[in-house]
């Protein structure tokens, strides 16, 4: 095996045919790692590998036309069936040679993630992958062509045998739609032949180890089926050819009923078996949350798919099933809208989108649209919309939340007194969790809505007018809850800090300045850092940073029945200056107030006045305040600084105020991919288009030439 796999190596090095497929090999994934990760910054190779496919239906074919069909042409292979070397030996040692001619260009691939480090921080978890998954799809379409080549004379008729193939191979998704749209048993049978799909779950951004063992499987079958063409040739036309033939036929179906079986166990296994997640954000691993949510779940809910099985989206399918491992009590199905065009009818009066998901359990449903699954935004330097981030757990884990849950809360924010805009991060939160949304002006209303789960203040500009302190107040006395974000630059609201008194909160005036060079960000005193004390609104964030910009400073204390807890404070260096327009410095002065101070503040009045925890358990603890010192505490910008933990803080606090049970309380927030581009200059650019998509193909191409030449003149 080792003599003929150097001597077709060699052969390989020594004609042109092996180095014009290198030259091809090369010149395609040049250009589309140039175009997908040089030109558009792509910080992973998944685009590049992905475009690269369809150069293996036509290079591959190239490559192995001769491999078997020149030795039964030129008769030279009787002196391999002859030799003392197994067929299955001589077989293997050709499929290595070819093998080994496809590594050497993808050898030089395994070196573009180096080059992207030059420009950034790419991903090379995602991008060694996606060149594993490519590299496995040609070692399995060499298999194919090396078969082919086996059955023939003709070199010709191997390639455009092999291409037709592996073309068929390629667009099988497509097929199998034309064949039926629902999906029957012919499709079933089709799918063997898909040679496309596993490369796609393969890349994107897991693990997929049924894909590895479809190509591994498909690499045996054919190099079995190869060892069989070419063993019938060794006997004569006579009672042992047929003989001989039944036998590889029986071997030929007893083998691929083996294979067939090996890969439906694997398809079998539950996805944390057989799908690993190499993504940095964990996009296609449930969270811990959703996990213990759907295991303790006790009513059936149907995931409805508003798709053909066929053409579905693979990485919400792979989400989906992760859903239908865990618990029992979750049924998948798909629904092809074309064939069932008035199914969504049963359930919404509005149009629903193909790839959307309806979830269901008794008569309670829930629509999420196709676009909620994932998260778009606007890239200004293209002016067009772009994939940002992956939502469907967030979605799904809510929906599920929605339909198993007999009632939902509603939040009001207040309106009237100059109050911030509710940023998305808020609304997002308060959607997932199922809570109603709406705003209320006092000034139309007698008192505050009899529905209101938690009232909000979100950085009031202007003070509250007694009538309005009154109506919150008696909001309060009944047990009620309030969420406020004070407004930074405003002092002296009288009823609001008159209000908060009630409930041991003291507002100081002022803006915090921070001393502590740990407890601030980017080196400015005023972006803060605060220190995060232990309660169940804050054990999400207990391990992280939450980051507030521009906060006042508070003083609290417990007395009566009211309990104060502090949630998040600043050092004793910290200091709260009222004028910072005409003080800039950081250093304490006359006029500043001393810290530590707290700048988010919970108070209890009622049940947990009485020294139980407000928030363990399950019962209501009466009256709730929580007040944050800055009002731009839950807005997106200030997010993405502490990367998510900002969100998380909001939504403990939600969960403690509205939930009866804070653990209920499940809101997934969206899944980031890494938009951090590559950034290569034109210069840089220039350089590697010249001498990657130009020069290395050249090289390779004159190279086989002159070595082709000199050997014809031998």
């Amino acid at each position: 095996m080792t003599a003929i796999f150097k001597r077709d190596f060699l052969s390989g090095l020594r004609n042109v045919t092996g180095f014009l497929f290198m030259a091809l090999m090369m010149f395609f994934t040049s250009l589309y790692f140039f175009v997908y990760d040089i030109m558009q910054g792509s910080p992973d190779m998944t685009g590049a590998m992905t475009g690269s496919t369809l150069i293996l239906i036509v290079g591959i074919p190239v490559l192995c036309m001769r491999s078997l069909s020149d030795e039964r042409r030129t008769r030279t292979d009787q002196l391999l069936l002859t030799s003392p070397v197994s067929i299955g030996r001589i077989v293997l040692g050709k499929y290595l040679s070819l093998l080994g001619l496809f590594a050497i260009p993808m050898a030089i691939v395994c070196l573009f993630p180096l080059v992207m480090l030059t420009a950034g921080k790419p991903d090379l978890r995602l991008s060694y992958a996606a060149i594993l998954a490519f590299f496995f799809y040609g070692a399995a379409c060499i298999a194919i062509c090396l078969f082919v080549s086996s059955i023939t004379e003709s070199q010709v008729i191997a390639a455009v045998l092999s291409a037709g193939i592996l073309i068929m191979g390629y667009f099988m998704p497509g097929l199998k739609s034309l064949v039926s749209q629902e999906g029957n048993l012919i499709t079933k049978v089709l799918t063997v032949f898909d040679m496309s799909t596993p490369f796609e779950r393969t890349i994107g951004g897991t693990f997929e180890l049924a894909s590895y063992v479809y190509y591994l499987s498909v690499i045996v079958f054919f190099l079995f089926l190869t060892v069989q063409s070419i063993q019938k040739r060794r006997y004569q036309v006579s009672l042992k050819h047929i003989t001989a033939g039944a036998y590889s036929l029986s071997a030929v179906a007893v083998f691929l009923a083996i294979l067939v079986f090996v890969n439906l166990i694997f398809s079998m296994l539950p996805e944390k078996y057989r799908s690993f997640d190499i993504t940095k954000s964990r996009l296609n691993t449930l969270t811990s949350q959703t996990v213990d949510f759907i295991s303790k779940l006790d009513r059936d809910v149907t995931l409805y798919v508003l798709n053909n099985e066929n053409n579905k989206d693979e990485t919400v399918d792979r989400t989906l099933r992760q859903y239908g491992d865990i618990s029992e009590h979750i049924s998948i199905e798909y629904v092809d809208p074309t064939a069932n065009p008035k199914f969504t009818t049963k359930y919404t009066q509005e149009p629903v989108y193909a790839g959307s998901v309806i979830v269901t359990s008794g008569d309670i449903s829930k629509v999420i649209q196709a676009d909620e699954l994932y998260r778009y935004e606007v890239n200004y330097q293209t002016y067009s919309y772009e994939e940002t981030g992956y939502d469907a757990e967030g979605q799904l884990t809510s929906a599920i939340q929605y339909v198993t849950e007999d009632q939902h809360a509603k939040v009001y924010a207040l309106q009237g007194h100059g109050e911030q805009e509710l940023d998305p991060l808020v609304s997002d939160v308060i959607k997932k969790a199922n809570f109603e949304q709406d705003s209320v002006s006092l000034v139309a209303e007698d008192a505050v809505p009899e529905d209101c789960s938690l009232l909000m203040i979100n950085g009031a500009e202007k003070d509250l007018s007694e009538d309005d302190a009154k109506k919150i107040s008696a909001y309060l006395e009944k047990g009620g809850k309030l969420l406020v974000t004070l407004n930074s630059a405003v002092d002296g609201q009288t009823h609001l800090e008159g209000l908060l008194s009630d409930y041991g909160i003291k507002v100081v005036d002022g803006v915090v300045v921070e001393k502590d060079e740990n407890r601030i960000y980017a080196q400015n005193p005023l972006y803060l850092l605060p220190g995060i004390e232990y309660d169940t609104i804050t054990e999400s964030v207990s391990d992280g940073y939450v980051f507030m910009p521009y906060t006042k400073g508070m003083t609290a204390e417990s007395a009566g029945d009211v309990t104060v807890t502090p949630l998040l404070t600043t050092s004793a260096d910290s200091f709260a200056r009222a004028d910072l327009e005409g003080n800039n410095s950081s250093e304490f002065s006359e006029g500043d107030t001393e810290g530590p101070f707290d700048v988010g503040v919970k108070a209890v009045k009622g049940k947990a006045g009485d020294g139980d925890d407000a928030s363990a358990g399950t019962e209501d603890p009466g009256t709730m305040v929580v007040v944050y010192g800055s009002e731009s505490l839950f807005t997106s910008n200030a997010d993405s600084v502490v990367a998510g933990y900002n969100q998380a803080l909001f939504s403990g606090t939600l969960g403690a105020m509205v939930s009866e049970d804070n653990s209920s309380l499940i809101t997934i927030p969206v899944k980031e991919y890494d938009s951090e581009r590559l950034l290569f200059s034109t210069g840089t650019a220039s350089l590697w288009l010249l001498g990657l998509v130009v020069l290395l193909p050249l090289a390779l191409v004159i190279t086989g030439v002159i070595i082709w030449n000199r050997r014809r003149k031998l």
